[in-house]
Order: structure tokens, then C-alpha cells, then sequence
């Protein structure tokens, strides 16, 4: 019962007046497909994710993503002797204690920070494939990563910017 109808679509742009202040950037980093796999009736597989920015940015944003056995997730700033290899400082930047698959959020940071280039950012997530989650299709599967919901995901999106050199005391 296709019938034709009439559409009159209407657009509007508004054109900056200039350059944007600051422009915000998206990454995405995830758990390569090689190197993810969570075994059947697993209640607990951990699973960590180390990730690294070439330039110095300003995290404003931070998403944790998974499909439907996610558990927990945490992100801290590791910084390390660079002559020892050695943590000199280890701190939490998001702790997700409960994660829900309804609830995909976005953390808005209150306060963004600066993260050095070549700063670690240690993800780890904690995921429950056993009939304790009610979210889990299929407990007994063996899971890869893959795009598909009934397979899984370990992806942290982070949005950032480049920061203001001005404000840094730069010319």
C-alpha cells in the first residue's frame, strides 16, 4: 500500500563570521578484532585497552561502548618514568561500576584536562557472558569482536580539541 505523497523539504545555513574558536574532534579506539575474544559462561573476562594521543589534546568528552555483556568500565591516566618504563602515576578518570547496555553515555567532563602527548589512557572493561545477565542472548556462544549485537564490542570514543596555545602563554 505504497502511496506517492508530496514532500516540500526547506534548509537553513547560517555562515560563521569567521573561523571557529575551537573545533572538536572525534577518536574512536577499540579492542582490534585479533585480540578479542570472551569464552562461554565466562561471568568475569577482563580485557584492557591502552590507547595514546600523538599530540597534546583536551579531552572534553569521554564514551565507553559495548553490546550486551558489558559489566564495568574504568579509564586512568598512566604516566610512566620514561628512562625505568616504570608507573610513576596511576589516576581513575571515569569508573563505570554498572554498565548498561540502555544506557550508552556520552561524560560530558566538567572540567576537560590536557592530556600530553604519548600519556597513556589504560581502558579496562569487565565483561559477563553467563546466564547472570539478563542482557545475554546466549551465554553458551563463544564471542568475538564484531558489529552485529549479538556479537561484542570494547571501544572508547573520546571527543577532544587541540589546545589553545594563546592560553598557554604561545605566540
Amino acid at each position: 500500500n505504497r502511496e506517492a505523497v508530496s514532500d516540500q523539504s526547506m534548509v537553513a545555513f547560517q555562515w560563521a563570521s569567521g573561523p571557529p574558536q575551537d573545533e572538536i574532534l572525534t577518536k574512536v579506539f577499540r579492542k582490534p578484532a585479533g585480540r578479542f575474544r570472551i569464552p562461554p559462561h565466562d561471568s568475569h573476562c577482563r580485557m584492557e585497552d591502552a590507547y595514546y594521543f600523538e599530540k597534546d589534546v583536551v579531552i572534553e568528552a569521554i564514551r565507553p561502548h559495548f553490546h550486551l555483556r558489558g559489566k564495568t568500565y574504568r579509564l586512568e591516566r598512566i604516566e610512566r618514568n620514561s628512562e625505568s618504563d616504570e608507573i610513576v602515576k596511576r589516576e581513575t578518570i571515569l569508573s563505570v561500576p554498572v554498565f548498561d547496555p540502555a544506557w550508552q553515555r556520552t561524560y560530558e567532563l566538567a572540567t576537560p584536562f590536557v592530556l600530553p602527548a604519548g600519556t597513556e589512557l589504560l581502558a579496562t572493561a569487565v565483561f559477563d557472558n553467563s546466564s547472570l545477565n539478563p542482557n545475554n542472548p546466549d551465554p553458551s556462544k563463544e564471542l568475538f569482536w564484531g558489529q552485529q549485537i549479538t556479537d561484542e564490542m570494547f571501544s572508547t570514543r573520546f571527543k577532544y580539541r587541540m589546545p589553545d596555545k594563546h592560553a598557554q602563554g604561545e605566540p
